[in-house]
C-alpha cells in the first residue's frame, strides 16, 4: 500500500504480511517512510528527480527494506538495531547530494546500495 502525504510530499510505503516493490523512475521523490512488518519493500531511486536532500525513515520488524541510490548521493545512516541491522554499502563520501537514512530493526534488516 502506498499513500502520498500531500503537505509534505513524503511518501507512506508499508508491507505487512507482503511484498511492495517501487521503482521510481523519472518521477519526483521528496522522501519516505517506509514500514515492512513480517514483509519486505524494495524502492529503487536511481532514476528518480530527487532533491539535494531527502530523508528516509526505514522500519523493518521482523522483515526487511532494501534502498537503492543513485551512485551520485551519499547516503548518512542513523539507526537502532535489536536483533537486526542496517547495511550500507553506499561509498560516495563526499557528495553534496545527501540522503538520510534513520532506521529501525527489530529481527529484521535494512541494506542500502
Amino acid at each position: 500500500q502506498i499513500k502520498v502525504n500531500k503537505k509534505e510530499g513524503v511518501e507512506n510505503i508499508y508491507a505487512t504480511f507482503s511484498e511492495q516493490i517501487v521503482n521510481k523512475n523519472e518521477e519526483k521523490f521528496e522522501g519516505a517512510n517506509l514500514d515492512a512488518v513480517f514483509g519486505s519493500i524494495a524502492i529503487d531511486l536511481t532514476k528518480a528527480k530527487i532533491k539535494n536532500e531527502s530523508v528516509i525513515s526505514a522500519s523493518a520488524i521482523f522483515g526487511s527494506v532494501n534502498i537503492i541510490v543513485p551512485k551520485d548521493y551519499e547516503v548518512k545512516v542513523k539507526s537502532t538495531s535489536i536483533f537486526g541491522g542496517v547495511s550500507n554499502k553506499n561509498k560516495h563520501g563526499d557528495s553534496k547530494k545527501i540522503i538520510y537514512v534513520e532506521a529501525f530493526c527489530l529481527f529484521g534488516g535494512i541494506d542500502i546500495k
